[in-house]
């Protein structure tokens, strides 16, 4: 196994990510063989690995994870897993980002290709009826699979799949939830703010205008928040739906030459240079 190991992680490192993921299928293949590695063993090599800086190393083991996890009989515990194991993968392209390591090939020759895998896995288990509290719990977490697969495609600027990925998002959280239902849950406005984001950055700023309108509106009435953060978190999104609205509508009519950035989430768009524009008065 270590010799597999360390065949994975050069591989990575020499930018093979077609052998690293068939060397991944088969050390995944050997774990669950010998059957004497659970799950939360491997998270939790994972972890030792990402606080060791062993980036590549720590990708095997959550991804890894992710597999075994997938096998738990109860499926609302498996997505949660998943989810949070995905999660870390996001992580770890942000601790790779502040060491100054480069990662853009990586993230998308390697960990778009797994987000993607990720998402359709946990979406496969959601068979619950539509407007079912565990259809609605795994809808959720099939959006943050989402959320953080849009965010690695912002990572490497590939503004059109992102903006794929969003729109079938949002059409999927209507579906799960009704468009009543989706328009209280603060994760469905997140999409809607990434949209308005992308837009504004692929210069349609008609649309940008209104997907940001949209989610200042969506944001002021969610109710999936926890009470005693609510106010909270609310006016933060809503804040940023303003900014964000402030500067499409301030860019509608010239030309925007200059590159435009997204922030960490939700997103956050604004030019290099610009001044930062006060949030608009209701």
């Amino acid at each position: 196994m270590q010799k597999l190991l360390k065949k994975f992680v050069q591989s990575l490192k020499n930018e093979k990510y077609a052998l690293a993921a068939n060397l991944h299928n088969d050390l995944t293949s050997l774990i669950k063989e010998k059957k004497q590695i659970t799950a939360p063993d491997l998270e939790c090599f994972a972890f030792q690995r990402k606080y060791l800086r062993k980036y590549e190393e720590a990708i095997f083991f959550f991804q890894a994870s992710t597999f075994l996890y997938d096998d738990i009989e109860d499926t609302a515990k498996a997505c949660r897993a998943m989810w949070r194991c995905g999660d870390a993968l996001k992580i770890i392209v942000d601790n790779m980002t502040e060491d100054r390591i480069p990662c853009k090939t990586l993230v998308k020759g390697y960990l778009i290709p797994c987000m993607k895998d990720l998402h359709m896995r946990v979406q496969r288990k959601n068979t619950s009826p539509p407007n079912t509290v565990e259809s609605g719990e795994l809808g959720c977490i099939e959006t943050h699979c989402v959320l953080w697969l849009e965010w690695c495609q912002g990572f490497v600027e590939d503004w059109l799949e992102r903006e794929k990925t969003l729109r079938a998002a949002i059409t999927r959280m209507e579906r799960l939830f009704g468009d009543k239902g989706a328009q209280l849950i603060l994760l469905y406005a997140d999409l809607i703010s990434h949209l308005g984001c992308t837009c504004a950055i692929l210069q349609r700023f008609p649309e940008a205008i209104h997907y940001h309108s949209l989610s200042k509106a969506i944001y002021a009435k969610v109710q999936s928040v926890q009470p005693h953060e609510e106010e909270r978190v609310k006016s933060k999104r809503i804040f940023l739906a303003e900014l964000n609205l402030t500067l499409a509508l301030r860019n509608r009519h010239r030309d925007f030459d200059q590159e435009l950035e997204i922030t960490s989430h939700p997103c956050k768009l604004f030019k290099k240079t610009c001044t930062v524009a006060q949030p608009l008065n209701d």
